[in-house]
């Protein structure tokens, strides 16, 4: 099998090869199984033609020795069965011909024998008729008649004994070349079967080596790929598994050119990052800055269309900061550059730092902030907790009606801390409860009014809980609106660890 040759090209070679030795193996049995039966019948034949020939002497002198008893006798029954026995040696002759059709020199010596055998029973027959008619043959004619008789019955005799040596010795020949003939039928069906099972073990093995050898070289070039080493050359050939390496070259180069380009769109990202976090950020920063110095009075008392102004300003470049500041988490979190502090921690104090923080945009709407007090301690950065929940606030306060209320709750178990922030607002709608922690997604409130949001808020918290190993989530709330929750659990410095890097 060369390695031009498709699978299932070769797969049928490996099929129709013992297929096709099979065939003429069958064949060549075949032949040599009718050979055999035809050497069985010649032998049958020669077995037939020596026992009529020994059975014609035993009719011939029968014959004459009913002759002899009629002679005595001289009744009609021992006549009768002197001519049935001529006439039983006579279809005797006949039988004997029919099986010596195609050998000319035993159909000469029985032409020769049926010559001598009709002398001597025409003999037979006169003396018969002597005696039939009553006449009296002198001593000299019976001993003349006697003579011949002898003479002629001897010659039959030896005659027929030549017959039955060459049949013999054709006998003989038949049975060595049947014998022959059987012991090679033998050989022939143990040849084959060996040579069957050799010839069908070496094309499997042949086979199977060729594909497993090709398979192990692909499977090589999928850990290769998997570890992004170099792939093993292009396997030659035209089957399945040699264009399978092809394609499977095709994509690693494909997938090169792709991390490439991931590369260098990473490389822009760092650089966008970058600009975004020295060149914008710091200016805007600077720009608050001054806005709430001239909201303070610092140069000058405002009238109160420019406090109205100065104020929508920086409630403005707020936001703007805000989004870059989102931005820029999820670009260090998802490039794991996001640093973290753990230490011991607090939730009360968590929570009171994030209700002050939100407390302005809160009366801003209307709402109020209602929480619970709490002892519990967990490990934890407390500037990204605190994080954590001033966005779980605002999404709360952002959603609730004027007038209503956003409460935060602690509870403890044996193995976690889960804190929940509850509104009475429009609440998730259903459905949304995962995608609303994917970036940008924001769900639509049932009175089909969007809120200001950059749909970032929401997977920074996911993020920053899952790196404390914890769990966050959404469901309603009784009454209406949602509660967001996270748990934290309550573990060990040694299993967080200090300064852990995400």
């Amino acid at each position: 099998m060369r390695f031009n040759l498709k699978l299932s090209q070769q797969g049928l070679i490996l099929v129709g090869v013992p297929i096709g030795f099979m065939l003429v193996f069958l064949i060549s049995l075949l032949v040599l199984l009718m050979r055999v039966e035809q050497e069985a019948k010649e032998t049958d034949r020669s077995k037939t033609i020596i026992a009529k020939a020994n059975s014609l002497v035993k009719q011939y002198y029968d014959a004459a020795s009913l002759l002899m008893i009629y002679k005595y006798t001289k009744t009609d029954k021992i006549k009768n069965q002197f001519e049935e026995q001529l006439t039983s040696t006579l279809a005797s002759f006949t039988e004997i011909h029919s099986l010596i059709l195609n050998d000319p020199a035993e159909l000469e010596l029985l032409e020769q024998l049926k010559m001598i055998a009709d002398k001597g029973m025409s003999l037979m027959r006169r003396y018969e008729n002597h005696l039939a008619g009553g006449e009296k043959l002198n001593l000299l004619e019976v001993s003349a008649l006697y003579r011949k008789f002898d003479s002629t019955g001897a010659l039959f005799t030896a005659k027929l004994q030549e017959l039955v040596s060459h049949e013999t010795a054709r006998h003989r020949i038949n049975s060595e070349e049947e014998v022959r003939s059987r012991l090679l039928v033998k050989v022939v069906i143990l040849t084959g079967v060996l040579i069957a099972i050799a010839t069908g073990a070496l094309l499997t093995l042949r086979f199977t080596t060729f594909t497993t050898n090709r398979l192990a070289l692909l499977m090589e070039n999928t850990v290769r790929l998997s570890n992004k080493e170099p792939l093993l050359p292009i396997l030659e050939g035209k089957d399945e598994i040699a264009e399978l390496d092809k394609f499977f070259h095709r994509m690693a180069e494909i997938l090169d050119e792709a991390a490439r380009k991931e590369k260098e769109v990473e490389r822009l990202k760092q650089e966008f990052v970058a600009m975004v976090s020295h060149e914008l950020r710091t200016p805007l920063t600077s720009l608050q800055a001054t806005l709430t110095l001239l909201m303070s009075g610092t140069y000058g008392q405002l009238t109160d269309t420019g406090e109205k102004r100065v104020q929508a300003a920086e409630s403005g470049i707020t936001r703007l900061i805000v989004l870059i500041s989102d931005l820029l988490d999820i670009e260090k979190m998802e490039a794991g550059k996001l640093s973290m502090s753990f230490c011991e921690v607090d939730v009360g104090e968590i929570v009171e730092r994030a209700q002050d923080s939100a407390r302005g945009f809160a009366e801003q709407q209307g709402v109020t902030l209602k929480s619970e007090r709490s002892s519990a301690k967990v490990f934890a950065d407390p500037d990204r907790m605190v994080q954590v929940l001033v966005n779980l606030l605002s999404n709360a306060i952002k959603y609730s009606d004027d007038g209503g209320s956003v409460e935060v709750a602690i509870a403890e178990s044996a193995d976690h801390v889960e804190v929940t922030v509850s509104d009475h607002g429009a609440g998730v709608p259903a459905g949304f409860e995962q995608t609303i922690f994917e970036k940008y997604e924001q769900a639509h409130s049932p009175d089909g009014k969007r809120r200001k949001g950059t749909g970032l808020g929401l997977p920074i918290c996911k993020a920053i809980v899952e790196q404390h190993n914890g769990e966050i989530g959404v469901k309603a709330s009784e009454g209406g609106g949602s509660t967001f929750w996270f748990k934290l659990p309550r573990v060990s410095t040694s299993e967080i660890g200090l300064g852990k890097q995400v």
